[in-house]
């Protein structure tokens, strides 16, 4: 993304500008102590902070009195949401503008989409990657909505081909189900050889990413991410379909505070038995049921549910249940997934001891002595959550410490 994004306003006349380099932050607001200093009385103190990272500004209202606008959506506080560039900004009654000054080689061709109809479509930004996919965020002009669009990076030559098929099948999936915890399927496209699905755009970043950027998830919001995710397996499950990729990379957490899950692209109807490439649906090692690391199609709802236990083992611990040494080859990781059972969690404070045999009986190597059913582990989760932790509201997964 840019190297340098520049930040400037236009007060009374007066134009103000501050210049972000990627890796820096900077806090604007009406006080002392902030890095760039409006003096308006409908500016906060400490309004709104900017990160600028790998992937883009990252805006987060610090609580402010007046609230901050992107793109006419006020964000929720403490918040993050990322900027894609072209959105207007409005703290409190001034306009901010970010401008970006230098792109490095991946972003020159960002907005060179030729299959996207530009009658249709203006692309704001990179949203993220996958081995096989490229993910923009994008607004749908005659709708007013902002959507993804994920791509499949090579050119379909062949319709037959197993990467056309796994990404048609991703998407019949995600029109057999339908939750506030999944996210939403508007479309599927193919022009000039380019198959592209249009998607819910979701602001907030992924579970990992949160966790990767220096801070697990507290424990009420664990169980908060958690039920939801139990929720989504539970429609899942539902319409007959197994996620088969459970894991924190594929849970978005919106600045509502809301999780949702995404990315069927290992998924399969239980019905469907046409598997032809032998480690397709094995999913990330870590978070993979020991059947489904001996076989894919031997993953059913119980596989996930293995999945949503170390997921919100990693959630709370900071790291998966396994970890793995670079000299460990693949056969050394599965059987350690097979046989090794995961340390307990016991050892941090806070940690309820229901929750941890609960997230034990999810790891449970046999899939027969897991539980059952998803909308059961969603109640459960919630159950602990309002015993153990009644003070906590839910209604934002983000703080203030986090978004630095």
């Amino acid at each position: 993304m840019a190297l340098r994004a520049e930040i400037s306003t236009n007060l009374r006349g007066q134009e103000q500008r501050h210049v972000l380099r990627r890796g820096d932050s900077m806090v604007i607001g009406r006080g002392r102590n902030v890095d760039f200093h409006i003096e308006d009385r409908s500016v906060s103190r400490r309004h709104l902070k900017l990160d600028h990272k790998q992937d883009g500004v990252w805006l987060t209202d610090l609580g402010s009195s007046n609230g901050t606008l992107l793109g006419g959506h006020p964000l929720a506080p403490n918040s993050p949401s990322l900027h894609y560039g072209s959105e207007e900004i409005v703290i409190g009654e001034i306009p901010i503008r970010i401008k970006m000054l230098a792109r490095d080689e991946s972003t020159r061709n960002l907005f060179s989409l030729p299959f996207l109809p530009r009658e249709e479509f203006e692309v704001l930004g990179l949203a993220g990657r996958g081995g096989l996919s490229t993910v923009w965020a994008a607004r749908q002009k005659l709708l007013g909505r902002e959507v993804a669009i994920k791509v499949l990076t090579a050119p379909v030559k062949d319709a037959e081909s197993e990467d056309y098929q796994r990404f048609l099948r991703e998407a019949r999936l995600y029109t057999k189900v339908v939750s506030p915890y999944i996210v939403q399927l508007y479309d599927v496209r193919l022009a000039e050889e380019t198959p592209y699905l249009v998607l819910e755009l979701v602001r907030g970043p992924s579970a990992r990413a949160r966790i990767d950027r220096g801070q697990p998830v507290t424990v009420p919001e664990a169980l908060k991410v958690g039920e939801e995710m139990a929720h989504a397996l539970s429609a899942v499950h539902a319409a007959g379909i197994v996620h088969r990729d459970i894991k924190p990379s594929n849970v978005l957490l919106t600045h509502q505070g809301i999780a949702k899950l995404t990315d069927f692209g290992l998924g399969k109807h239980l019905s469907d038995n046409t598997i032809t490439s032998l480690n397709l649906g094995m999913g990330s090692l870590p978070y993979v049921a020991p059947e489904q690391a001996r076989s894919a199609r031997e993953a059913g709802p119980r596989a996930d549910l293995y999945g949503l236990g170390a997921s919100i083992f990693h959630m709370i611990c900071g790291r998966p249940p396994f970890e793995f040494a670079s000299g460990e080859d693949l056969v050394q990781r599965l059987e350690r997934v097979r046989s090794e059972v995961p340390p307990p969690m016991s050892s941090l404070h806070g940690v309820p001891r229901p929750l941890e045999d609960l997230v034990a009986s999810l790891l449970e190597k046999l899939p027969q002595n897991r539980p059952g059913d998803a909308g059961q582990v969603a109640r459960k989760l919630r159950e602990l959550r309002e015993r153990f932790f009644p003070q906590f509201k839910g209604r934002t997964y983000f703080d203030e410490t986090w978004a630095g």
